[in-house]
């Protein structure tokens, strides 16, 4: 697909079209498909990326090969490490990795097999520990103190895993979800922020900007923000089990109203809600949705999804975030 822009050709000054395609990449030996986007120059023929292009690709690319290797995420790194207190240093120590090598995998590097296991591994206390012992030379007394006591004092939040797995269900990171961390944090702040913008909403509007909301930013950036995944029904792409969700986000109150003679819920923001889990460029996806569709009605925004092929194809079905290369509205 293509679109116009308003951008000029650096080559000539001319017009640019931005395109997108599929294309075949290979990293470490292996080959997967990939949507590449690119500015392409209407006068000479010449293509060129930018930074934010560059990401698609490489995210997609990324993903997939963690997935297939069953490797974590740079999230899940650095989630790991502050499980636990540590510090880059002592974290580093307890793995017997090289300087710096923790801080690259937290800042996206992707960890070889052997070493992306054993970071997997740190997950369970129990092995953590195992693993602080049998490092113990590496330590001085105090600061191999310092670390047991982290590890054996550490609870990783249960109240937050009980929380996400009612909202995501069985929901597994994957295409599916469009390869976003489960968070109900991150999660509870996109709707907040969502709700914020566009003002209270009844779950048929909300619906349609969450989908729109996760749908650009793969289309941008090869992952979702929300981790959810959307089904085509009669009124739109709605997220899989929205009601549950909504229900147990702590970033949005829901009351009953009188609409048309019916009681319906109406959800609004937690003004006190304050997050910084979203990224600078998840929060420019959301308010670009908001620009464009907040101010639609109900009806509105439902007609505008009708419009979508895409909605008309998966009626009924999961709508693969792949499909946001094909949506006509944004």
């Amino acid at each position: 697909m293509e679109r116009k822009t308003t951008i000029k050709s650096p080559f000539t000054g001319g017009e640019v079209i931005e395109r997108w395609i599929q294309d075949e990449m290979e990293f470490r030996g292996e080959k997967y498909v990939v949507h590449r986007r690119f500015y392409k120059c209407l006068d000479t023929g010449e293509q060129f990326t930018s930074t934010e292009q560059d990401e698609l690709w490489t995210n997609e690319l990324y993903s997939q090969y963690l997935l297939h290797h069953g490797l974590p995420f740079p999230d899940e790194v650095v989630d790991i490490r502050s499980k636990y207190g540590l510090t880059l240093n002592q974290i580093t120590k307890i793995l017997g990795f090289g300087v710096n090598q923790y801080s690259q995998y937290e800042k996206g590097r992707v960890p070889s097999e052997s070493n992306g296991k054993l970071i997997l591994s740190m997950k369970d206390s129990k092995m953590a520990l195992t693993l602080l012992a049998s490092s113990k030379s590496e330590f001085s007394e105090s600061e191999y103190q310092e670390c047991l006591e982290k590890i054996s004092n550490a609870n990783k939040i249960a109240q937050q895993d009980s929380d996400s797995a009612i909202v995501y269900g069985g929901l597994q990171r994957s295409a599916a979800n469009g390869y976003a961390p489960l968070s109900t944090q991150r999660l509870s702040e996109m709707v907040n922020r969502i709700l914020k913008l566009a003002g209270e909403s009844f779950a048929t509007k909300l619906n349609k900007l969450m989908f729109y909301c996760d749908f650009l930013h793969y289309r941008n950036f090869g992952n979702s923000i929300s981790g959810l995944a959307y089904k085509a029904l009669q009124y739109g792409p709605v997220p899989i089990r929205y009601s549950t969700v909504y229900d147990n986000l702590k970033g949005i109150e829901a009351k009953e109203i009188l609409a048309h003679g019916m009681a319906s819920i109406v959800y609004s923001p937690k003004l006190s809600l304050e997050g910084t889990s979203l990224t600078e460029n998840e929060k420019d996806s959301i308010d670009s949705i908001i620009h464009a569709f907040g101010g639609m009605s109900v009806t509105e925004i439902v007609e505008t999804s009708h419009k979508e092929s895409v909605w008309k194809e998966y009626l009924g079905r999961l709508i693969p975030y792949s499909e946001a290369f094909n949506l006509s509205q944004i």
